[in-house]
């Protein structure tokens, strides 16, 4: 139990802690400790003799601590579904020129509502289903690893690539200056953000470049070696930094109605004022973001992606590469989960991978980790609204004045079809 305690002691961690989760963090290694004691203890007791000590007595509820998932076989995982399919249904509706009625219960049950297996269950439960990462690597295939900002807000003073050149089996680092301006532009709905950040970051995680290696180890050990320089600027991090700066986007949408001014003057009015905050949301799909692109002939382009935007894809994957679209095809199998995280942001990804094969002239792969993912992609928008809200002594509502602030992050993306909803 001291051993316990002072490992706690030593491993205090504070609850702003990157990765969060402390105190679970640290009830994890006292685990470890405890689960090291008693295995330790029931290894001893069994070589019991004349030159070593007595082991401590284990209790019998207590010696499954003992055991590792790592060291024992896992019978193999099974489940069932049992679905109650009831007589009668719906057999026709006024929808499709019929009369609705009510089911007939000596009728079978019609196909709306019946327990039908997915079309994909079997291959995806079976393991057969081939995401981007499981093609088969073709010959002379590179891999790509994104260099990423590690301000939020900063100038570039310069990005230097030669450590990660001089690297072993790196082939090339990409950065915008192997673009013209107007290739590294783009924009899901407004073009105001760039492929890789030439003079200035506004956030972490954005693209400076991308290092292209015979192998994924080299890749990431070089894109460790990209030195960049900044100067520092004032960040800004809330919502209510942007609003304390004006930091706002040009276009406001308004929804007015009637003339709440007179109804807040009313003598009789109940007025109410206050916030209501909604947090972000990572969209936290199973499969992280991943493509590959394979060049063909004459500037051809085959893109594979996991991405929810084949349209963008395609557009952006010529753009960068000064193409035109009939020369890239893009193609999405299956994807391991969306939810709208990939409706644009997997174009940064794809993007970069063409731009890497299309110059040059072998396939390229990008396959990142979730927290690389999650530090590239954003998420769900946070929202602060502040409203004044009057209503009459019969309770019933008479104006509400709400201001919805969103926090749109470093650039518009689809920030404003999220408020138009």
């Amino acid at each position: 139990e001291r051993a316990e305690e002072v490992l706690a002691e030593e491993l205090s961690l504070p609850e702003t802690v990157p990765g969060g989760m402390a105190a679970y963090r640290q009830t994890l290694a006292v685990s470890f400790l405890y689960k090291f004691y008693v295995a330790t203890c029931l290894d001893l007791s069994k070589r019991a003799g004349a030159s070593l000590p007595q082991a401590p007595a284990i209790a019998a509820n207590e010696a499954s601590a003992a055991r590792s998932f790592l060291s024992e076989d896992r019978p193999l995982t099974h489940g069932s579904q049992a679905y109650v399919v009831p007589s009668g249904g719906l057999q026709s509706t006024s929808v499709m020129g019929s009369k609705d009625h009510a089911p007939l219960e000596e009728e079978n049950r019609a196909p709306v509502g019946q327990p039908l297996m997915h079309r994909s269950a079997l291959p995806q439960c079976t393991g057969e289903a081939k995401y981007t990462d499981d093609m088969p690597k073709l010959p002379g295939t590179l891999h790509g690893v994104l260099v990423l900002s590690e301000r939020p807000h900063a100038k570039i003073l310069s990005i230097d690539t030669s450590e990660a050149l001089a690297y072993p089996k790196v082939v090339q680092v990409f950065t915008g200056k192997d673009l013209s301006e107007k290739e590294n532009a783009w924009g899901p709905a407004y073009v105001d953000e760039q492929l890789f950040r030439t003079d200035e970051v506004t956030s972490t995680g954005q693209a400076l470049g991308i290092v292209v290696a015979e192998t994924l180890e080299a890749a990431e050990k070089a894109a460790r070696l990209v030195k960049v320089q900044y100067s520092d600027l004032e960040p800004i991090i809330t919502v209510e930094d942007a609003i304390k700066v004006k930091s706002f986007k040009d276009k406001v949408l308004k929804i007015e109605d009637g003339d709440i001014e007179s109804a807040f003057k009313q003598s009789d009015s109940v007025i109410v004022e206050g916030e209501v905050r909604m947090g972000g949301q990572e969209h936290f799909y199973l499969e992280c973001n991943a493509a590959l692109a394979v060049p063909g002939e004459a500037d051809e382009l085959t893109v594979h992606v996991s991405s929810q935007t084949a349209n963008k894809t395609q557009k952006f994957a010529a753009h960068v590469c000064s193409i035109p679209c009939s020369k890239v095809v893009c193609k999405v199998k299956r994807m391991g989960g969306g939810f709208g995280g990939k409706e644009t942001r997997t174009v940064i990804f794809s993007t970069a991978v063409a731009l890497a094969a299309h110059r040059l002239k072998q396939p390229v792969k990008i396959n990142v980790d979730r927290d690389v993912d999650m530090w590239v992609t954003g998420g769900r928008h946070p929202f602060l609204a502040r409203y004044r809200a009057a209503a009459g002594p019969d309770g019933k509502l008479r104006a509400l004045d709400a201001k919805l602030y969103c926090n749109a992050g470093y650039s518009m993306d689809l920030t404003e079809p999220v408020m138009g909803r």
